[in-house]
């Protein structure tokens, strides 16, 4: 993802240091998180103020900043990534055969379906007239190549609802994504700002510099020593894999440790908090906030024991750990669609992540 001074002009830079009696040759100048390559003028996000400054003269520099602050920035978009939602219509099975059947239970699903293809169509449309290249897939067989398509894609559009955005954040790392809910009548889209109805104008915002990216924390999950691919942008839900049984767990944070029987631990970032653990009865944290939040979900209370670890919030630089003490338990990653097993003795480990999202909200 690259960005342009859209009123580049050199020139002007170049005489403030003519009258001086040292002139220096410059080839680009370092300034806001960009670094300005003087003839081509380009801008890449590499760097802060003053953090590799070249030895240039002091009014030489000052022109060259004064005349990027006064530029807008516009976007190059050069490794695009399209996620697309497979609707239950496109998979197939027992909902699209009732739904085709005209079934009052999936009546909805072929309405949605045919919105969904218009709004794919439109993407399409909005980024060719645009002359942005992209590739697609989806997340149904999620391949260990497209995981590394969404780490190098500098720009990833998620085409679906919250399931398709969540599951495609997991994996992107440099670049940007933006969520485009694709039936809005029938999905929800709390990380899908856009529609087809605006996408094509808001992608117009995006590579004016117009609308940045919010960048919202992340969870790592550190799963028996080994970091999980998956970083969480909404929650880590850990239960017994069936939800009549009892979760049985040990609990270790901020200095302390309990044993617990519940039917659930939710643990979220500031984005999630909205989500599940807010219907469990957790409270809505700042988006741009790094401190994670968990909450135990009907607490068996023993007689005479007295329990901390109930709810709380986790500061950015500590951890969260639970023991399993389940022969059946699992660890769920941003829903059910992505879980592992933790069985009796496995740890999980649980920090907010290095790579916060960069999200277009």
């Amino acid at each position: 993802m690259n960005f342009r001074l859209a009123c580049l002009d050199i020139k002007p830079v170049e005489r403030a240091a003519a009258n001086d009696e040292q002139v220096y040759s410059v080839s680009m100048v370092l300034f806001n998180r960009c670094r300005l390559q003087s003839w081509a003028g380009v801008i890449s996000r590499e760097t802060t103020w003053g953090s590799a400054r070249p030895a240039l003269h002091p009014r030489l520099y000052a022109a060259a900043r004064i005349r990027a602050s006064e530029c807008p920035l516009t976007m190059q978009i050069t490794n695009c990534l399209i996620i697309l939602k497979q609707t239950a219509i496109a998979l197939g099975g027992r909902a699209a055969s009732f739904a085709r059947k005209g079934d009052e239970t999936a009546k909805r699903l072929l309405r949605a379906d045919a919105e969904h293809r218009r709004t794919v169509d439109e993407v399409r449309r909005a980024l060719r007239r645009r002359k942005i290249a992209f590739a697609e897939s989806s997340l149904v067989k999620l391949s260990a190549a497209t995981k590394r398509q969404l780490a190098k894609a500098d720009f990833v559009v998620s085409i679906g609802g919250d399931g398709t955005a969540l599951g495609a954040s997991h994996y992107v790392r440099q670049g940007a994504m933006i969520g485009v809910n694709s039936a809005p009548g029938d999905s929800v889209g709390h990380f899908c700002s856009v529609n087809r109805r605006n996408f094509a104008e808001r992608l117009g915002s995006i590579l004016d510099g117009a609308w940045r990216p919010r960048e919202l924390a992340r969870l790592q999950i550190t799963l028996d020593e080994l970091p999980l691919p998956e970083l969480a942008l909404n929650d880590v839900l850990i239960a017994h894999d069936c939800p009549a049984a009892t979760t049985r767990y040990l609990i270790e944070a901020g200095g302390h440790e309990e044993e617990h029987r519940s039917s659930g631990l939710w643990i979220a970032t500031a984005a999630g908090s909205t989500a599940g653990i807010r219907s469990a009865g957790g409270r809505v944290m700042p988006p741009g906030s790094r401190r994670m939040q968990y909450l135990v979900r009907e607490l068996y209370r023993e007689p005479k024991r007295s329990y901390a670890l109930t709810r709380g919030f986790i500061e950015p630089d500590q951890t969260i750990t639970i023991a399993s003490k389940m022969p059946a338990g699992e660890l769920y990653v941003d829903g059910a669609r992505t879980l592992y097993k933790f069985p009796f003795g496995a740890r999980a480990q649980i920090a907010i992540a290095r790579q916060s999202l960069k999200l277009y909200l």
